[in-house]
Protein backbone atom coordinates (compact mmCIF):
# COMPACT_ATOMS: atom_id res chain seq x y z
CA UNK A 1 0.00 0.00 0.00
CA UNK A 2 1.14 3.07 -0.59
CA UNK A 3 2.32 5.20 2.12
CA UNK A 4 1.73 8.70 0.27
CA UNK A 5 -0.54 11.30 1.13
CA UNK A 6 -3.32 9.07 2.54
CA UNK A 7 -6.01 9.74 4.64
CA UNK A 8 -7.35 6.99 6.50
CA UNK A 9 -10.90 8.11 8.22
CA UNK A 10 -12.06 9.09 4.76
CA UNK A 11 -10.58 6.23 3.12
CA UNK A 12 -9.09 8.21 0.40
CA UNK A 13 -5.55 7.82 -1.01
CA UNK A 14 -4.32 10.63 -3.04
CA UNK A 15 -0.82 8.69 -4.77
CA UNK A 16 1.73 10.81 -6.11
CA UNK A 17 4.96 8.91 -5.61
CA UNK A 18 6.25 7.42 -8.47
CA UNK A 19 5.19 3.93 -8.38
CA UNK A 20 4.08 1.06 -5.90
CA UNK A 21 1.04 -0.93 -5.51
CA UNK A 22 -2.62 -0.07 -3.26
CA UNK A 23 -5.04 -2.53 -2.16
CA UNK A 24 -8.86 -2.43 -2.33
CA UNK A 25 -10.29 -4.35 0.55
CA UNK A 26 -12.81 -7.15 0.37
CA UNK A 27 -16.58 -6.15 -0.39
CA UNK A 28 -15.41 -2.56 -0.91
CA UNK A 29 -16.21 -0.14 -4.23
CA UNK A 30 -13.10 1.79 -4.75
CA UNK A 31 -13.53 4.63 -7.15
CA UNK A 32 -9.98 5.96 -9.06
CA UNK A 33 -9.17 8.82 -10.89
CA UNK A 34 -5.64 8.77 -13.09
CA UNK A 35 -3.41 11.35 -14.88
CA UNK A 36 -0.14 11.42 -16.38
CA UNK A 37 2.13 14.17 -16.17
CA UNK A 38 1.85 17.60 -18.12
CA UNK A 39 4.08 18.84 -20.96
CA UNK A 40 6.80 21.24 -20.13
CA UNK A 41 6.41 24.11 -22.61
CA UNK A 42 9.27 25.08 -25.08
CA UNK A 43 11.77 27.81 -24.62
CA UNK A 44 13.01 30.74 -26.78
CA UNK A 45 16.54 31.13 -28.04
CA UNK A 46 18.09 34.31 -28.33
CA UNK A 47 20.49 34.48 -31.47
CA UNK A 48 20.80 37.36 -32.19
CA UNK A 49 24.49 37.36 -31.51
CA UNK A 50 24.61 34.50 -33.75
CA UNK A 51 26.32 32.46 -31.21
CA UNK A 52 22.60 30.34 -29.88
CA UNK A 53 22.20 28.61 -33.06
CA UNK A 54 22.12 25.50 -31.84
CA UNK A 55 21.26 25.71 -28.18
CA UNK A 56 18.16 23.07 -27.70
CA UNK A 57 14.53 24.50 -27.57
CA UNK A 58 12.05 22.27 -27.25
CA UNK A 59 9.92 21.61 -23.59
CA UNK A 60 9.60 17.66 -22.56
CA UNK A 61 7.03 15.17 -22.26
CA UNK A 62 5.56 14.40 -19.29
CA UNK A 63 5.35 10.68 -17.92
CA UNK A 64 2.71 7.78 -18.56
CA UNK A 65 0.62 6.99 -15.73
CA UNK A 66 -0.90 3.51 -15.15
CA UNK A 67 -3.25 1.71 -13.28
CA UNK A 68 -3.05 -2.39 -13.44
CA UNK A 69 -4.46 -5.52 -12.07
CA UNK A 70 -0.58 -6.85 -13.50
CA UNK A 71 2.18 -6.13 -11.87
CA UNK A 72 3.84 -6.20 -15.21
CA UNK A 73 1.44 -3.75 -16.87
CA UNK A 74 0.71 -5.89 -19.40
CA UNK A 75 -3.33 -7.27 -19.22
CA UNK A 76 -5.89 -4.94 -17.49
CA UNK A 77 -4.20 -1.85 -17.69
CA UNK A 78 -5.19 1.53 -18.35
CA UNK A 79 -2.38 4.25 -19.79
CA UNK A 80 -2.91 7.85 -19.33
CA UNK A 81 -0.39 9.37 -21.69
CA UNK A 82 1.98 12.26 -20.74
CA UNK A 83 1.39 15.48 -22.79
CA UNK A 84 3.96 16.37 -25.30
CA UNK A 85 6.37 19.20 -24.77
CA UNK A 86 6.00 22.52 -26.02
CA UNK A 87 8.00 23.13 -29.31
CA UNK A 88 10.82 26.29 -28.68
CA UNK A 89 11.35 28.91 -30.52
CA UNK A 90 14.14 31.15 -32.13
CA UNK A 91 14.98 34.82 -33.40
CA UNK A 92 18.54 35.47 -35.34
CA UNK A 93 17.48 38.91 -36.29
CA UNK A 94 13.74 41.26 -36.55
CA UNK A 95 12.86 39.75 -39.33
CA UNK A 96 14.35 36.15 -39.35
CA UNK A 97 12.93 34.32 -36.29
CA UNK A 98 10.60 30.66 -35.55
CA UNK A 99 8.01 30.36 -33.38
CA UNK A 100 7.26 27.54 -31.21
CA UNK A 101 4.10 25.53 -31.19
CA UNK A 102 1.60 23.39 -28.72
CA UNK A 103 2.43 20.52 -27.37
CA UNK A 104 0.50 17.38 -28.36
CA UNK A 105 -2.17 15.97 -25.72
CA UNK A 106 -1.85 12.76 -24.15
CA UNK A 107 -3.72 9.83 -25.29
CA UNK A 108 -5.72 7.63 -23.35
CA UNK A 109 -5.93 4.06 -23.74
CA UNK A 110 -7.03 0.63 -21.64
CA UNK A 111 -7.40 -3.09 -22.11
CA UNK A 112 -9.40 -3.97 -19.26
CA UNK A 113 -11.34 -7.24 -19.84
CA UNK A 114 -11.52 -8.43 -15.90
CA UNK A 115 -15.37 -7.63 -14.82
CA UNK A 116 -14.39 -6.17 -11.87
CA UNK A 117 -13.29 -3.06 -13.58
CA UNK A 118 -14.64 -0.36 -15.66
CA UNK A 119 -13.81 2.56 -17.68
CA UNK A 120 -16.86 5.16 -17.28
CA UNK A 121 -14.72 7.91 -18.73
CA UNK A 122 -11.57 8.61 -21.14
CA UNK A 123 -10.25 12.17 -20.47
CA UNK A 124 -7.86 12.97 -23.69
CA UNK A 125 -5.07 16.01 -23.17
CA UNK A 126 -5.69 18.68 -24.48
CA UNK A 127 -3.19 20.88 -26.71
CA UNK A 128 -3.26 24.07 -26.03
CA UNK A 129 -4.58 27.19 -28.94
CA UNK A 130 -1.64 29.32 -30.25
CA UNK A 131 -1.73 33.19 -29.03
CA UNK A 132 -0.25 36.69 -30.64
CA UNK A 133 3.49 37.29 -29.96
CA UNK A 134 2.48 39.94 -27.28
CA UNK A 135 0.76 37.23 -25.13
CA UNK A 136 2.42 34.23 -23.16
CA UNK A 137 1.54 30.95 -24.58
CA UNK A 138 -0.57 28.87 -22.18
CA UNK A 139 -0.18 25.36 -21.86
CA UNK A 140 -2.95 23.08 -22.22
CA UNK A 141 -5.74 23.07 -19.37
CA UNK A 142 -6.36 19.58 -17.17
CA UNK A 143 -8.17 16.88 -18.47
CA UNK A 144 -10.12 16.96 -15.83
CA UNK A 145 -11.05 19.39 -12.95
CA UNK A 146 -10.37 18.55 -9.28
CA UNK A 147 -9.89 19.60 -6.21
CA UNK A 148 -5.85 18.84 -6.51
CA UNK A 149 -3.15 21.15 -5.92
CA UNK A 150 -2.01 22.88 -8.81
CA UNK A 151 1.50 21.11 -9.12
CA UNK A 152 -0.55 17.76 -9.83
CA UNK A 153 -3.06 18.06 -12.18
CA UNK A 154 -1.42 17.01 -15.51
CA UNK A 155 -1.64 21.12 -17.00
CA UNK A 156 0.79 21.46 -19.51
CA UNK A 157 3.53 24.54 -18.59
CA UNK A 158 3.51 27.54 -20.20
CA UNK A 159 5.91 28.08 -23.10
CA UNK A 160 8.91 30.93 -23.17
CA UNK A 161 8.22 34.76 -24.09
CA UNK A 162 9.81 35.62 -27.01
CA UNK A 163 12.98 38.03 -27.21
CA UNK A 164 11.82 41.90 -26.48
CA UNK A 165 11.31 43.84 -27.42
CA UNK A 166 9.42 42.52 -30.41
CA UNK A 167 8.64 39.09 -28.75
CA UNK A 168 9.08 36.78 -31.78
CA UNK A 169 10.49 33.30 -31.34
CA UNK A 170 8.92 32.56 -28.52
CA UNK A 171 8.22 28.59 -26.98
CA UNK A 172 5.01 26.65 -27.56
CA UNK A 173 3.15 25.58 -24.21
CA UNK A 174 3.03 21.92 -23.35
CA UNK A 175 0.41 19.96 -23.88
CA UNK A 176 -1.99 18.98 -20.81
CA UNK A 177 -1.91 14.67 -20.00
CA UNK A 178 -4.82 12.16 -20.85
CA UNK A 179 -6.98 11.00 -18.03
CA UNK A 180 -9.44 8.57 -17.19
CA UNK A 181 -12.47 7.35 -14.39
CA UNK A 182 -12.41 4.14 -13.22
CA UNK A 183 -14.40 1.86 -10.62
CA UNK A 184 -13.57 -1.34 -9.17
CA UNK A 185 -15.71 -3.75 -7.53
CA UNK A 186 -13.91 -6.33 -5.36
CA UNK A 187 -17.18 -8.43 -4.36
CA UNK A 188 -14.80 -11.16 -2.62
CA UNK A 189 -13.74 -12.02 1.18
CA UNK A 190 -10.34 -11.10 0.62
CA UNK A 191 -8.39 -7.94 -0.40
CA UNK A 192 -7.06 -7.35 -4.51
CA UNK A 193 -3.49 -5.45 -5.40
CA UNK A 194 -3.49 -2.74 -8.26
CA UNK A 195 -0.04 -1.70 -9.03
CA UNK A 196 0.46 1.67 -10.37
CA UNK A 197 2.69 3.64 -11.66
CA UNK A 198 2.50 7.80 -11.81
CA UNK A 199 3.70 9.78 -14.30
CA UNK A 200 6.49 13.29 -14.02
CA UNK A 201 6.03 16.12 -14.68
CA UNK A 202 7.28 17.58 -18.27
CA UNK A 203 9.99 20.16 -17.56
CA UNK A 204 9.83 23.26 -19.29
CA UNK A 205 13.24 23.90 -21.21
CA UNK A 206 15.03 26.17 -19.01
CA UNK A 207 17.88 28.85 -20.18
CA UNK A 208 20.22 31.35 -18.73
CA UNK A 209 19.21 34.62 -19.61
CA UNK A 210 21.96 35.02 -22.11
CA UNK A 211 20.59 32.30 -23.74
CA UNK A 212 16.81 32.80 -24.22
CA UNK A 213 13.84 32.67 -21.91
CA UNK A 214 12.64 29.63 -20.11
CA UNK A 215 9.74 27.22 -20.55
CA UNK A 216 7.42 26.48 -17.56
CA UNK A 217 7.24 23.13 -16.26
CA UNK A 218 4.09 21.02 -16.38
CA UNK A 219 1.53 19.46 -13.56
CA UNK A 220 2.43 16.56 -12.21
CA UNK A 221 0.61 13.06 -12.40
CA UNK A 222 -1.33 11.42 -9.74
CA UNK A 223 -3.89 8.52 -9.09
CA UNK A 224 -6.71 9.78 -6.49
CA UNK A 225 -8.76 6.62 -4.71
CA UNK A 226 -11.90 6.51 -2.89
CA UNK A 227 -13.16 3.63 -1.05
CA UNK A 228 -16.03 2.44 0.08
CA UNK A 229 -17.41 -0.86 1.56
CA UNK A 230 -20.67 -2.55 0.78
Amino acid sequence: RSTSNINETELTYLITNPSGQFVVPARHHARIWAVGGGGGGGGNVNNLTLQNANAPRDGFRGGDTQLSLSPSFGPNTATCGGGGGGTGGIITSPTVYGNGAAGEGGVVSHNFTDSRITAVNLYQGIKPPMSANIARQLGGAPAINTWLPYTYDGHGGYGAWGTSPIMWGYGGGGGSAGAIAITFINTSLTEVALYYKVGAAGAGRKHDISIGNSGVDGGGGFILVELEKF
